[in-house]
């Protein structure tokens, strides 16, 4: 079955064309990364994926749904089962640690007060502090979010991710702003979670040794186009390092790069 699927995807921003006919398909418990050097397109197609961007051509489906032609309701409802971790944790620095991940259950119920009520069913704070033992941060429930590492705020963020009990998760660089140990710590945590629920995981990542450490597929982007679409068992490094070479950008190339083909 096909988690993610895209059809000659297009978006543009006035006239920058920044996605350029983008076709794949990532089936069910897949494990891919997303690759390409800043200004390719990547955060776009993520955001397009994710529901967050409608394109102006193509289709976009995820577990079933076209997002680009989705009405509210139904756009809302498929992305209760997809979950975000983001470059920027995005948690709400105030609150705890336990309530920012029990807000990841917010999209079963009306809001997120009516999963915070005294008179709220117990499995939801029950699942939270779960969440918290698998990201091995369940002592720090109490503590205010700002008052983690930043490493830590991303396992935070991956519990409240978890919370969601999601199918798919879309992972936006998530360790572009943390240092080489914390990073692997994270990489370990998150890989190690979709594998053991069986997830499918779209991976955006600039660190290429991840990249090959952890990736079954890759995907690969050059000025707005997917040039690359492999086994990372079967690509060479310098396929992936060519990727950050010439033009690169959407601002830079209107030619349409040669897609890399096996050997």
């Amino acid at each position: 079955m096909a988690i993610i699927e895209c059809n000659d995807l297009h978006k543009s921003y006035e006239k920058l064309r920044v996605l350029r006919g983008i076709d794949f398909r990532m089936e069910a418990g897949e494990g891919v990364v997303l690759l390409g050097a800043n200004g390719c397109g990547k955060s776009t197609l993520m955001r397009c994926i994710s529901g967050l961007e409608r394109p102006q051509q193509g289709g976009v489906r995820v577990l079933g749904t076209d997002l680009a032609q989705a009405g509210r309701r139904s756009l809302r409802e498929a992305r209760t089962r997809i979950g975000m971790v983001f470059q920027k944790f995005n948690l709400v620095q105030n609150l705890s640690v336990f309530q920012n991940v029990l807000y990841g259950a917010s999209g079963r119920h009306r809001s997120f007060w009516s999963v915070t009520a005294p008179f709220a069913a117990a499995e939801e704070p029950d699942y939270a502090m779960h969440c918290l033992e698998r990201v091995n941060l369940a002592d720090r429930a109490g503590q205010r979010a700002d008052q983690l590492s930043g490493g830590q705020q991303q396992r935070v963020a991956i519990a409240r991710t978890l919370m969601q009990q999601p199918t798919v998760v879309l992972a936006d660089e998530p360790v572009a702003s943390l240092d080489p140990r914390s990073a692997r710590e994270v990489m370990e945590l998150l890989w190690g979670i979709v594998r053991e629920e069986r997830l499918s995981l779209l991976c955006c990542l600039h660190q290429l040794d991840f990249a090959e450490e952890f990736g079954e597929r890759a995907l690969g982007m050059k000025a707005g186009r997917i040039v690359l679409d492999r086994p990372m068992a079967d690509i060479r490094r310098a396929e992936l390092d060519a990727l950050y070479e010439g033009a690169v950008r959407v601002d830079e190339a209107e030619t349409k790069p040669r897609l890399a083909v096996a050997s």
